[in-house]
């Protein structure tokens, strides 16, 4: 029996469900889980807000050139979907504690050969505000940014996305595997979109009577916009008049040593370095403020994941003034 023209159409387009699991690290309080791209994250002390809003975008390349996207954006409030367990696979991160996104999405699969396919994805406790919902091309993916403010600032130490340029065995690690089979899957881990600034300051017990830290703060932290997949890809010179946080007050339990994180979005200026300042509040005689601006290089076409910095400071004198150091 012939097929009809209406039916030959019908097979044309299929839905297809992709089995995705996305996990994130997560820590356990008995042990430190090195889940973590660079010494010092997530760093200890730290927990996870569980995400809420999943960013899926599945990148197809068909047999004849062409290239389709498929996007999947939602708020995820089904805790059943996440389980926490030990990573296994061919990651840096074997062995490591995870939390697992277990999600089935649908994308309409034409019935034309398909070559290669591959999967960009996001999470946050907060929904991100996304210059492109609709990409029409792998390009257009990688060029999304979203907009860092005042309201997704205390969040960014929780927002997650895919590297682009994350390879394993010389390809992208998001593959969708089986693509050229009825039903592909992808298992992708997801990595910090920010910077974690580690600060730790001491006075030595011989010059307490001279000097006390009566405040810290980092200074001029970016605010805009930021490459969702590029992490090391933002280009800004140095910001004067930024976002600022408070990690250190005029207190007793801080005026002798302490530490304290913040979480920011690197960038890097002409001359290839990631600027920080952070101001200290130095009480002798009288009060004074010693700024200190680390500069660290950056190597935005081979760096993969968001660089950390560590800025440990002891006094060995009273400090006034500015001085600028350089960090690798």
């Amino acid at each position: 029996m012939g097929t009809s023209c209406r039916e030959r159409e019908a097979e044309l387009i299929e839905p297809v469900t992709v089995p995705l699991r996305l996990s994130v690290p997560v820590e356990n309080s008995s042990r430190l889980y090195s889940a973590r791209r660079v010494i010092g994250d997530p760093g200890y002390a730290e927990t996870l807000a569980a995400p809420q809003y999943v960013y899926i975008f599945a990148v197809v390349d068909n047999a004849d050139g062409t290239q389709s996207v498929y996007t999947v954006i939602e708020k995820e409030l089904d805790m059943t979907r996440w389980s926490r367990n030990t990573y296994t696979g061919s990651l840096r991160t074997e062995g490591d504690e995870v939390l697992t996104y277990e999600r089935d999405i649908t994308i309409p699969l034409t019935s034309q050969p398909r070559t290669a396919g591959r999967i960009y994805a996001a999470m946050s406790p907060v929904p991100l505000n996304l210059s492109n919902t609709s990409p029409a091309t792998e390009a257009q993916v990688l060029n999304i940014t979203y907009t860092v403010n005042d309201a997704l600032q205390p969040h960014l130490q929780n927002v997650y996305s895919t590297p682009y340029n994350y390879d394993v065995n010389g390809e992208y690690y998001g593959k969708l595997n089986g693509i050229t089979e009825k039903v592909p899957q992808a298992r992708l881990m997801l990595y910090h979109v920010a910077s974690k600034v580690d600060v730790m300051w001491a006075v030595p017990q011989d010059i307490r009577q001279q000097m006390k830290i009566t405040g810290i703060t980092v200074k001029n932290l970016y605010q805009g916009e930021a490459y969702l997949f590029k992490p090391n890809a933002l280009q800004h010179e140095m910001i004067n008049a930024g976002y600022n946080i408070t990690i250190a007050g005029n207190s007793p339990a801080t005026w002798w040593e302490g530490r304290q994180y913040v979480y920011t979005i690197p960038y890097q200026t002409a001359a290839g370095k990631f600027p920080l300042q952070i101001d200290y509040g130095i009480q002798t005689v009288t009060s004074d403020t010693y700024s200190l601006i680390l500069l660290k290089t950056i190597n935005s076409s081979g760096a993969i994941f968001s660089p950390w910095l560590r800025c440990q400071m002891t006094f060995t004198a009273p400090k006034s003034g500015s001085e600028t150091k350089n960090i690798e």
